[in-house]
């Protein structure tokens, strides 16, 4: 099946117009996961001798991380009338490497599943699992979420209703870039040459004079601009303390299992910045979210354990 379905993709690949349709084509098939079966196991039912436990074992190839995982489809076998009745599917754990695991829980087909890297234990990963299928997808956040919370205080993982979409409140990124004082200022781009200056040489209008006036005036200013020594890297940034001391700056994000997308929603001017989001919700629609949130100028310990410390 896995060959027919290479040989089809190809032949669609062959049909596109262009060369650029082509190559991205190809990323995109390239980018699919691929399974294999890696054996099976049979075992017959002490209670009942006409039911077999058949147990497969496939074998996932990550593209996007050239990482190798395993799973297990597990069904029952009713050899009175040859009924196969699906069970579970059991991802491989690694060691210490399951930070979070999210099932559907309507028809519990679909999971989520947030993995530690292999290779950087800091990098996270959101993975994407069938029921009867296995490994579907898998997403590196590293760059949008530090850790995914799923606690009492701030919610756990929920769906949205059409099993499409999860939303969850996860920990957003410290500011990683900055700028050394001994790196050498950048030069600054050329004025403009004026496009209407006439080939006999003819003056520029007043307007024009004007407008270069005006702009070596605000290049004036911005040189006069004191910059500050600390960088917002070294900025001190509070944590809730008591058992929350890891949590600093909650974000609200969504992750659609269909598109394997993951962004943060912002709230801009509509949500003060002291206002932390938590216990989020879907609407029945599953486009809209419903969350509280800790109203916090200073952030006080006591969501661990007493809330409604003053």
């Amino acid at each position: 099946l896995s060959t027919m379905a290479l040989f089809k993709s190809s032949k669609q690949l062959a049909a596109l117009p262009t060369h650029k349709d082509k190559l991205l084509g190809l990323y995109g098939l390239l980018h699919k996961n691929i399974y294999a079966v890696a054996g099976a196991q049979i075992r017959k039912i002490p209670a009942n001798q006409d039911m077999l436990k058949i147990k497969v074992m496939l074998s996932h190839s990550d593209l996007k991380r050239f990482q190798s995982m395993s799973s297990s489809l597990t069904y029952l076998l009713d050899k009175t009338n040859s009924q196969v009745i699906p069970l579970n599917t059991m991802p491989e754990e690694e060691a210490g490497g399951l930070l979070c695991n999210s099932v559907e829980p309507t028809n519990g087909d679909i999971s989520v599943r947030f993995r530690k890297g292999t290779k950087n234990e800091k990098d996270i990963f959101v993975e994407v699992w069938k029921e009867g299928h296995g490994f579907v997808s898998s997403l590196k956040v590293t760059e949008k979420v530090s850790a995914v919370y799923n606690d009492f205080n701030f919610g756990v993982v929920q769906w949205s209703k059409d099993g499409k979409k999860i939303v969850f409140i996860g920990e957003v990124p410290e500011v990683a870039n900055y700028k050394p004082h001994f790196k050498d200022p950048e030069p600054k781009k050329d004025d403009k040459k004026d496009e209407d200056k006439k080939e006999d040489g003819e003056k520029k209008a007043d307007g024009d004079k004007k407008e270069d006036g005006d702009k070596k005036e605000a290049d004036k200013k911005e040189e006069e601009k004191e910059e500050h020594f600390q960088d917002e890297k070294y900025l001190y940034v509070e944590d809730f303390g008591e058992q929350n001391d890891s949590k600093k700056l909650p974000g609200l994000f969504v992750f659609d299992t269909e598109e394997n997308t993951l962004n943060q929603v912002q709230f801009g001017e509509k949500l003060p910045k002291t206002t932390y989001p938590s216990h989020p919700i879907f609407d029945e629609t599953s486009e809209g979210i419903v969350f509280g949130g800790y109203d916090n100028p200073i952030k006080k310990m006591g969501l661990a354990f007493c809330s409604n410390r003053q």
